[in-house]
């Protein structure tokens, strides 16, 4: 008996269709395993006629790269056997949690801004970085980069206020969920002033 699908490596975030080839007329039940809350495998259905294939829906939240399928097949004398995934594979629906830790509210930078966020997810992959200027409009500082909580950047010539940075999740199965700033902070580039004439003169005003 071979279990085709699931396989090591998959990622479902909707359930997925039990698919196996067996050699003898047999009776069988299927069982499935989410080995990281210490359960163990769970009947889906059981006595079912060997067709080869059982759809199964997801019905609650689950996020696990740890889980693993079982077949158990009884034939027509009674005799059994039992065939494993050879490795675990992904199922997760559950949406990444983003909390933008840093840069702090109401703070000024003059050059470059360390960026900080904490994201809550089993399954970890890419975020994608935007500030806005009128908490409508974002424009991207950085697409799909690693999720490693940590991000220098350095705007450049530019200046602004009430600046708040979006941080947008994604994990290996797809989800995605975003953080962003409740209060902005402002930004002055070195390079940017404003030069205001006063008695002949010409004066940088920093704010």
């Amino acid at each position: 008996m071979t279990i085709n699908t699931p396989t090591s490596g998959d990622i479902y975030t909707t359930g997925f269709t039990f698919d196996w080839t067996t050699s003898d007329p047999i009776d069988t039940s299927s069982r499935f395993s989410w080995p990281w809350m210490g359960r163990n495998f769970e009947s889906l259905v059981a006595d079912s006629p060997d067709v080869g294939t059982y759809p199964w829906d997801l019905t609650e939240t689950v996020e696990t790269d740890e889980a693993k399928a079982r077949i158990i097949a009884t034939d027509l004398a009674n005799n059994q056997g039992i065939t494993d995934t050879e490795g675990s594979f992904i199922i997760d629906n559950k949406t990444p949690e983003v909390a933008v830790n840093a840069p702090q509210k109401s703070a000024y930078f003059f050059e470059s801004i360390v960026v900080t966020w904490t994201t809550t997810d089993g399954n970890p992959d890419t975020v994608t970085l935007a500030y806005t200027l009128n908490g409508t409009d974002f424009v991207t500082i950085v697409s799909d980069i690693a999720d490693t909580g940590f991000y220098s950047w350095a705007p450049g010539n530019f200046k602004g206020d009430d600046i708040r940075v979006r941080v947008a999740a994604k994990d290996k199965a797809g989800n995605t969920g975003e953080g962003i700033m409740a209060t902005g902070f402002s930004y002055r580039s070195l390079a940017v002033t404003d030069m205001t004439p006063t008695d002949g003169l010409i004066t940088e005003e920093a704010w």
